[in-house]
Parts: structure tokens; sequence; C-alpha cells
């Protein structure tokens, strides 16, 4: 069980343990999924395109709550923070490359291997089927359609988790900066080169 950076509260409960902060930091307001993917939608392109980045970072919706958050624990509470939030968006990054492993890449991998072994023909096989029967070709559509749809909820999901998870950490380095806490090697009086 982690240990508590701080004296006990006044009423003599202990204070909170890091994973106890982790835990109410995560309760705070953030960016919405919803509004990421349709700043996406909008412009075909990443909103971090925009010069004013940092800004944007630090004005959005929950920054100011996390800031405040932050301000109120201790400079070794906040370096044990953002180090739950490094395995945090590391685990995100890796939910996101599974996704796209399983849903994308596997598939295409059978589809290429059904092709290669059959010398084409399965999709001669499959055409012939699907020209003879019009109710196949519209189940076929269908099909097709809603796995795309589904395809690409997962990942504008696990994308924007993972956007998420970044953004919670570089809103902590942010905050620590401006605190004039460091993560390396000047925290021990040494160089950082």
């Amino acid at each position: 069980m982690p240990v508590s950076d701080k004296a006990p509260s006044e009423n003599g409960s202990p204070a909170p343990t890091t994973l106890e902060d982790w835990t109410a930091l995560l309760a705070l307001p953030c960016d919405g999924m919803w509004r990421r993917i349709r700043a996406w939608t909008y412009s075909a392109s990443s909103p971090r395109m925009r010069t004013a980045r940092v800004p944007d970072l630090m004005t959005g919706k929950g920054a100011v709550a996390l800031d405040a958050f932050l301000a109120a624990r201790s400079r070794a509470r906040v370096k044990a923070l953002r180090t739950y939030a490094i395995v945090n968006q590391e685990q995100a990054a890796a939910a996101l490359r599974m996704t796209t492993i399983a849903n994308v890449s596997v598939p295409a991998v059978f589809i290429t291997a059904a092709s290669q072994i059959s010398s084409g023909s399965i999709w001669n096989d499959l055409w012939r089927f699907y020209t003879r029967d019009p109710d196949a070709a519209v189940a076929l559509a269908i099909l097709s359609g809603v796995s795309l749809l589904v395809l690409a909820w997962l990942l504008a999901y696990s994308a924007t988790r993972m956007g998420q998870a970044r953004d919670l950490r570089h809103r902590i380095d942010l905050h620590a900066a401006g605190r004039g806490i460091y993560f390396g090697l000047e925290d021990e009086g040494g160089t950082a080169w």
C-alpha cells in the first residue's frame, strides 16, 4: 500500500495515499471524448495542429481544477502523480496498439492469406455468389458498413483515451514546471547534460 507524504489531517485521519490522490485526480473534469472526435471530424486533422497548443492545453475544461488540485499537493506527491500519469499514458498507448492490431492488422493478414492460398479464386467465387443473389449483396453491404462503423468507433475511442492520458501527463508536467519541480538530474544538484 502506498504511503502518504503528508501528515495526518487535523481530525487525526490519515492523509490520502498517492493512489487515493490519483483516483481523485481522475475524477476531476476533463476534455470530453466527443469534443475531441468532433474536432477531428470538423477539420479532418488533429486539433493539435494549431500553434496555441500549450495555452489550449492549460485552459481546457478541467485544467484549472487539476492545477488547484496539484497546488494543494507536496512536491514529492506531484512527482509521484507524474509517475502514475506516465504509466497511465503507456497503458493507454499499449491499449491503442492492441486495438489496432486486433481490429485492423489481423483481419488484413487473414484476407491476404486467404487470397494467397486460393490464388485469388476466393474473390471470384464470392463475387459470383453475391451477384446471383441480390439479398446476399445487400446483406454483405450492411455487414461491411456496420463493421467499418464499429471499427471506426473502436479506434476513435482508443485514440481519444490515449489523447486524454497524454494531456493529463502534459498538464502535470506544466504545473510542475511552474512550481520549479523538475524530474531530471537537476533534482540532485547535478547537471542534466
